[in-house]
């Protein structure tokens, strides 16, 4: 058996990471399923159980929606009972949108039941094993945030990429539709 190169190892992580990503995005698809909620609805809705009331332009940015497209996203959360607009205490001016108690325990026990599974093998980990998979994480999700947000201007500045010839479009030629594809998505409600 051939001895595994650095390189191998990297090429390794790397398809791992990758395939990582795909799983996540099954569960992330099913779970906004299971609470009957569109994928970008989901999305805002996980944002706000993960950093607490915000404004709706915050939540906007956080999950890449445009400022049109949330305001729908946040009525159907109201509307569903996940979320409320609140006016903020500090600065009555502000308006938040905070998650529900009952956004809080339906999402909490599916991810509870998620974070319970993958604990078993978290715990087998060491200390400094642990450190470095945070770390590892942590790394890969700037990783991940800065590469979204340059493939982001490579899209506005180039349009989509062609597939018979792998160049760029003009930007007019896709770019435009996938936007509004987009803000169609987060503009509906769940999927039938």
């Amino acid at each position: 058996m051939a001895r595994e190169t650095r390189e191998d190892l990297v090429a390794s992580v790397r398809d791992e990471v990758r395939a990582l990503h795909v799983a996540a995005d099954q569960v992330e698809a099913t779970i906004a399923e299971l609470i009957d909620l569109n994928r970008s609805d989901a999305r805002a809705l996980d944002m706000l159980l993960l950093h607490g009331p915000m404004t709706a332009g915050a939540l906007a940015e956080a999950t890449g929606l445009s400022t049109g497209a949330i305001t729908s996203v946040v009525d159907r959360l109201q509307s569903a009972g996940y979320a409320e607009r609140q006016r903020d205490r500090a600065d009555r001016r502000r308006v938040l949108v905070v998650p529900t108690e009952t956004a809080a325990r339906t999402v909490g026990d599916v991810r509870a039941e998620i974070a319970a599974a993958g604990a078993t093998t978290l715990r087998r980990a060491t200390k400094e094993q642990l450190r470095v998979i945070r770390d590892f994480l942590r790394s890969e999700r700037e990783l991940n945030r800065d590469q979204a947000a340059r493939l982001q201007r490579r899209l506005a500045h180039n349009g989509p990429l062609d597939p018979t010839g792998g160049h760029e479009t003009s930007p007019g030629d896709g770019a435009q539709a996938q936007d509004a594809e987009r803000d169609e998505e987060a503009d509906s409600g769940p999927a039938a």
